[in-house]
């Protein structure tokens, strides 16, 4: 896949996901404790009001393994 393919799949991807999916992201995916970390870092953002920014703060905050996973989920899941 090329840069601007990815590029293309991630900015549908923003536009078309609610951040609330961030849960059926990660859940199986990352311990327990992790994925109530992120849960909580998602509502906070979330309380933004604005679904876009909440995104971008959250994908800004996450370390290269759970960043690794939603990269997988953007690829797979997003045509």
């Amino acid at each position: 896949m090329s840069d601007s393919q990815f590029m293309h799949k991630l900015l549908n991807f923003l536009d078309y996901n609610n951040i609330d999916i961030v849960e059926d992201l990660y859940k199986g995916r990352v311990a327990g404790y992790m994925l109530e970390h992120l849960i909580q870092q998602k509502n906070r953002y979330k309380e933004q009001g604005d679904n876009l920014k909440a995104w971008l703060n959250f994908i800004g905050y996450l370390d290269q393994a759970n960043s690794n996973i939603l990269v997988e989920e953007i690829i797979k899941n997003n045509k």
